[in-house]
Formats: structure tokens, C-alpha cells, sequence
């Protein structure tokens, strides 16, 4: 064997060992509640919106599920008739089973289930998504095992096995979503700048991600753990496994964006409490400001995590 043969089989381990390590910090990651706000709309609608931000775990994270559940129980013994819909962001089920723990969230739409005056809802759309970017973050140990192929990857009602995954059904699933969330929003003329900066955005990455596919080589029929296997085994597998994956990401987060917009302002309840990501929160608030939304309680300026403080913010928001 040569020495540049030597040289690049010492270059490609070390690039691997790298991958793992990095995934090996970023496991225990996990979202916990470190900021709210509540805005109230025109017609009267609040919306609680909790941002979720990705910190070590620690003891705390129990602690944040109870107070969760105190906050939502408080707020059913609210007088009013109405409902409040929670709506929450929860990732596929295949990554939570991988994932030393659950996130604090994950499970409290099971919580709360049995709260009469609310109703809960997982109200991820992107499976194909979540399982094209699971599959290429996964190390190469997993994707050569083909039975993470019939493993199931779950967005709300949604469920598909990461096996059938190809490229040409996660297109279709990008497309699908664009005409539907981008054609048909309610509010479109107020809306109008902040819409239309978001569709330039969606269709620039559109085209970025077509294009790393191209240079990548996909097929409309290569399965995604068919192409995650190909790219380890490549020249620059943590160049190329990054590029395809963060373009896929970056795509989704952004119809994503549309899709709670969407929910919140089509939901019937006076009440509306959403559970995301700390940049979807942020350009949730931004577009419902643009409808006339006003502040009434915001954490915006104490980045902190979910504590007993906020049960003081929730009593004093709800009688207003």
C-alpha cells in the first residue's frame, strides 16, 4: 500500500473517530424549557409560546415536566368554557428510543391527556425528514445494520419505516408540504413581507439541496440508508454526510415554520399554548406581531431555565 493510500486510510479514521466523538457529546443534549412568552391577538386569542433550547440533562428536566403539568393544570381551572389547545413539537419516535433520555417534553401530551379542558396534539410534519436526518447523523455501525431499516420514524399521525425512505419520497414530501403551506395561508396580505421573505428562503434552500445531491451522486430511487452507507465509505464522509443532512434540515425547520403558524391561526380555541424550538418560537412571535399580536408576558430578556417563578407569570398573565 502506498504512502498517500496509508495516509488517506489514517485521514478517514481519524475523521470517524471525530464523527463519533462529537455524537457521543451530543446524545445527552436534550431540550429544556428556558423561555416563554404570551401574546395576545386582535380578537382576543392567547398564545403561550415555550422555546425549547438544547442543554446538558440534568435533575432539572424532571423538575420542568411538573411544572409543566402544574401550569396546564392551573390553567384548566381557569373559568372559561373553552379549550386550550397544546401544541407540541415532539421528534421522531426512533430518535427518542435512541436517546439516553427522553426530552422533557416528550412525553406530556400523554400527561395531560386525561385534562378534560385540553386538547393535545403533536404537530410535527416532517417524517421523512426527521428519518433521512437521523439516518445520516447515525454512525456507520447502525446504517450497515440493515434492521434499523424497518424502524419507524413517526411525525404526528404520520409513520414510515427508515427503510423506505428514498430520495424521491423525501422530495415528494417537501413538495407536497410547499404547496400546501405555501399556497394556502390565511392573513397572506398582512403577512405579505415576512411571508415572502420565508418562500425565498424555502425556495433557496430548495435549490441548495438539490444541488448537494447532485454532487453527491443521488438517485431518485437510493434509499437514504443506502446513501448514508455510500458517503461514509467516501472521500470526505464527514464533509458530504453534514452538507446533505444540513440541507435537509434546513429545509424542513423552515416549512416547519409555516406549518405552526398555520395551527395557530386556524385553531378554534381562544386559547393556544405551543412547545417548539427556540427559532421556530422566535419567528412564530415575529409573524403573529405582524398580525397585531401584543406582548403581554415575555422571558425575552433572562434567557433562564423553567422554574417555579414562572407559575407567578402565568397567575398574573391569565387575569389580564
Amino acid at each position: 500500500m502506498s504512502f498517500y493510500q496509508n495516509f488517506g486510510s489514517v485521514v478517514r479514521m481519524v475523521a470517524q473517530l471525530l464523527v463519533f466523538g462529537f455524537m457521543c457529546v451530543a446524545t445527552p443534549l436534550q431540550s429544556v424549557l428556558v423561555r416563554f412568552d404570551c401574546l395576545k391577538m386582535p380578537n382576543g386569542k392567547k398564545v403561550f409560546i415555550f422555546f425549547e433550547f438544547h442543554s446538558p440533562i440534568s435533575a432539572r428536566d424532571k423538575n420542568q415536566l411538573e411544572i409543566m403539568e402544574r401550569i396546564l393544570l392551573l390553567l384548566n381551572h381557569e373559568p372559561r368554557t373553552d379549550r386550550l389547545r397544546l401544541m407540541v413539537e415532539v421528534p421522531a419516535y426512533i430518535v427518542q428510543e435512541c436517546a439516553q433520555m427522553p426530552k422533557v417534553t416528550y412525553d406530556i401530551i400523554n400527561r395531560v391527556e386525561h385534562i378534560q379542558s385540553i386538547i393535545a396534539e403533536d404537530v410535527e410534519i416532517r417524517c421523512m425528514c426527521l428519518g433521512a436526518s437521523c439516518l445520516l447523523d447515525a454512525p456507520i455501525e447502525q446504517v450497515e445494520d440493515e434492521r434499523i431499516a424497518t424502524e419507524l420514524y413517526n411525525a404526528g399521525e404520520s409513520w414510515c419505516a427508515a427503510g423506505d425512505i428514498t430520495v424521491e419520497r423525501l422530495l415528494k414530501e417537501f413538495s407536497t408540504q410547499k404547496a400546501e403551506l405555501c399556497c394556502n395561508t390565511d392573513n397572506v396580505q398582512l403577512l405579505e413581507p415576512l411571508f415572502r421573505k420565508k418562500c425565498s428562503e424555502i425556495e433557496a434552500d430548495e435549490r441548495r439541496l438539490m444541488q448537494v445531491l447532485q454532487e453527491v451522486n443521488a438517485r431518485p430511487d437510493e434509499r437514504i440508508i443506502d446513501l448514508a452507507r455510500r458517503l461514509h465509505y467516501g472521500s470526505c464522509p464527514i464533509m458530504d454526510l453534514c452538507h446533505v443532512g444540513g440541507k435537509i434540515s434546513d429545509l424542513g425547520a423552515h416549512l416547519f415554520d409555516l406549518h405552526i403558524l398555520r395551527k395557530t391561526l386556524q385553531s378554534l380555541q381562544d386559547n393556544c399554548m405551543i412547545i417548539t424550538g427556540s427559532h421556530h418560537a422566535e419567528w412564530l412571535c415575529e409573524a403573529l406581531e405582524c398580525l397585531g399580536a401584543t406582548y403581554h408576558t415575555s422571558e425575552s430578556e433572562r434567557l433562564k431555565v423553567l422554574d417555579e417563578e414562572m407559575l407567578t407569570y402565568f397567575e398574573i398573565d391569565l387575569d389580564v
